[in-house]
């Protein structure tokens, strides 16, 4: 009888074991629009967490990541602040967190400061043009995604930008107010009058052009082209239809 009594412990805590292990990987993988970060309730917990700023790495180290993609009707909705500016400063940060004496977690982050010279939509109701937002990007020169949208200083983007959202670990609102979630799909480029854009913009793409777009060395991707004078009020009226109604 105390044989099987223990036998039955035994089993009892290796399944507690088991279900303690799952759990604490399914709590690693939610955090991380990568495949969003982990939102907390409004608390930062208690890690040493600091902030470093870095020199611009080159060449850069070249990464993949899975991103969330969302619908152009999503992303509009989604959008906090939708708006175009030019690139006044660009800075690159280490957020690092010590966790034991024999490992350091780093994410990083650029933080692009924009001169916004034109709202088309946003929810804080004091913005206005010729002021300056701060942006967070979740790609740098240190992890490189070669799908990012090359953003400069003194060039000029359109962007949709979402509210940033602290994690259980680290306080982003520290760095920026806004926050573009994937380094792609939110940006649209302003070259010459021209606008590229991605394709999650079906209704600001049927009169576009496909053109090749240098992204690292030799390799190229195919982004969506407009040149005419219709983009602005084209946007406007999607603007009305997915935020206004």
């Amino acid at each position: 009888m105390i044989e099987r009594t223990n036998m039955l412990m035994k089993r009892i805590i290796f399944i507690l074991l088991i279900l303690f292990m799952v759990s604490s990987l399914i709590s690693v993988g939610c955090s991380g629009e990568k495949k969003e970060d982990k939102v907390s309730n409004g608390t930062v917990e208690s890690l040493d967490v600091e902030i470093i700023e870095l020199d611009k790495k080159d060449p850069p180290n070249i990464s993949t990541s899975e991103w969330v993609s969302f619908t152009e009707e999503e992303r509009f909705k989604m959008s906090d602040l939708i708006f175009r500016g030019v690139v006044t400063s660009k800075k690159e940060y280490v957020l690092e967190t010590k966790i034991s004496d024999e490992y350091t977690r780093k994410n990083y982050k650029t933080v692009y400061t924009m001169s916004v010279s034109d709202i088309y939509f946003s929810t804080d109701i004091e913005l206005k043009k010729g002021d300056e937002v701060k942006v967070l990007s979740p790609t740098t020169s240190y992890n490189w995604d070669l799908e990012a949208v090359l953003i400069e200083k003194d060039q000029e983007f359109l962007m949709f930008a979402r509210f940033t959202k602290d994690t259980d670990t680290y306080k982003f609102t520290d760095l920026a107010k806004y926050s573009l979630g994937n380094p792609f799909e939110p940006i649209v480029s302003i070259k010459e009058g021209k606008f590229e854009m991605d394709e999650v913009f079906v209704s600001l793409t049927v009169t576009a052009s496909l053109e090749n777009r240098k992204i690292y060395d030799n390799q190229f991707i195919e982004v969506f082209v407009r040149d005419d004078e219709n983009f602005i009020s084209d946007l406007k009226d999607l603007v009305d239809k997915y935020k206004n109604k």
